[in-house]
């Protein structure tokens, strides 16, 4: 057993006290990661005692963060939250730790890490429809030298968030979602041959625009990920099928649409590898 991690029974003291502390987010992130099992076809029913392991796990993990770091967690609905608990795993006792318990510790914090996402993905995603209708109803036509002047062409901060009816999110360019639409050629990313119908507007094919690393996640970057090379351009079926089809296509269809732009990231300062962008996903 690990020299710095320290084994909570869920009846001891700390345990119990480190989650009453918080309970309603413990009893949230379990229905997320219940329900995420589900969907997997992990489990045939909500009997599964993987999530119930998840939050016990995040419980343990958020105390031993507060113990070893001398520094508590007030609110779990943050992306910070989650790279406060992610500084255990640098720790060089960590491996042995997530080993010696069947690698649970690493599996919860990537089903964080999801739910995390999982929050702000309802109002990404109805700003992300507003953003494709406002282009899909505009008939002016800028050129691609046009665009490539008032687009981003490296690292750039992210920027605030504003508030819209209550809620708060990163406003998007739609200049970026213009760029990315002409540089597709107007065609379906994931299958060139998939087609739509020509748009009474701009008498181009139509087509919609999908941040492949989700808006859901900004918070997770410090540099911007609103730009051309990470805007796909999906038809709607496609664009559907990577928010509402059954994990194996999902998974299959982001696979596909990152190993065409793996190599574009680094020149905007964003580290992502395929199991963090599946991880947004909630494919784990």
């Amino acid at each position: 057993m690990s020299m710095y991690f320290k084994d909570l029974p869920a009846k001891s003291t700390q345990f119990i006290n480190t989650k009453n502390r918080n309970m309603e987010f413990f009893e949230d992130f379990r229905a997320y990661a219940r329900e995420l099992t589900i969907l997997a076809g992990n489990s045939k029913s909500a009997k599964s005692g993987k999530a119930d392991s998840y939050a016990r796990y995040l419980v343990r993990l958020v105390y031993n963060y507060e113990m070893i770091f001398n520094d508590y967690i007030i609110d779990f609905e943050v992306f910070e939250s989650f790279e406060k608990l992610n500084k255990l795993t640098q720790m060089n006792d960590f491996s042995s730790y997530n080993k010696h318990e069947n690698h649970y510790p690493s599996a919860t914090l990537k089903c964080y890490l999801s739910y995390l996402t999982f929050l702000n993905d309802e109002v990404e995603e109805y700003n992300d429809y507003e953003m494709n209708t406002k282009i899909n109803i505009s008939s002016n036509k800028d050129s691609i030298e046009s665009l490539h002047e008032r687009s981003i062409s490296g690292k750039q901060y992210r920027g605030n968030k504003t508030q819209f009816n209550g809620r708060y999110s990163y406003n998007r360019k739609i200049v970026e979602s213009e760029k990315a639409k002409i540089n597709s050629g107007w065609k379906c990313e994931y299958n060139n041959n998939h087609k739509t119908f020509t748009n009474i507007r701009n008498k181009e094919t139509y087509i919609e625009a999908h941040h492949l690393i989700p808006m859901a996640a900004q918070d997770y970057f410090v540099y911007n990920i609103d730009f051309s090379d990470n805007i796909v351009c999906l038809c709607p079926t496609c664009h559907s099928k990577i928010h509402h089809s059954i994990y194996p296509e999902r998974k299959k269809t982001i696979e596909i649409l990152f190993n065409k732009r793996e190599f574009k990231y680094e020149k905007y300062g964003i580290e992502i590898d395929r199991e963090k962008l599946l991880t947004f996903y909630g494919v784990l």
